[in-house]
């Protein structure tokens, strides 16, 4: 499939890699495809483009490879909206606000990550009751140690 992203160009994306977030993303009620795709070959940042909306295209990263001890508990709901069974795959993202051009100027979202189960491609965006996890968090300068494709991680229903 082909979309025509307003900030990205022309881009041909394989069907079998789209993400479903059922419930959208909190201010992008609408949009519930996406694909993630690099930013640049290499880089820990990732663009979550929207199939629905061609003017959509957020930045997310990992968040457990800049934020150590970072975990994301889910619900029953949250693994009832992924689908998510024992021994699936759990990739999680944070959208990353970018205020300028320079390193130093991106925040990241940490209270409020994407969860997406591999194995259905289902992804929910989870709000965590936990506040020691802020909304604009400066991303650390330095460049995470690689921690897999997707940061996969599987913890379960807690």
């Amino acid at each position: 499939m082909r979309i025509e992203n307003t900030k990205l160009g022309d881009v041909e994306i394989d069907d079998a890699r789209i993400v479903t977030l059922p419930e959208g993303i909190l201010g992008f009620s609408d949009a519930r495809k996406y694909v993630v795709l690099d930013v640049r070959k290499g880089s820990s940042l990732k663009w979550l483009l929207s199939v629905d909306r061609p003017d959509l295209a957020l930045v997310v990263t990992d968040p457990c490879a800049w934020f150590p001890g970072y975990g994301v508990s889910l619900s029953d709901a949250d693994t009832e909206t992924l689908a998510w069974e024992g021994g699936d795959e759990l990739s999680v993202m944070a959208v990353v606000t970018v205020r300028g051009r320079r390193r130093e100027d991106l925040t990241v979202n940490l209270r409020a990550p994407i969860a997406v189960n591999l194995r259905t491609l289902l992804g929910k965006q989870v709000v965590l009751p936990d506040d020691r996890w802020g909304l604009q968090v400066p991303l650390p300068v330095r460049t995470p140690a690689p921690c897999g494709a997707t940061g996969r991680r599987s913890p379960g229903p807690r």
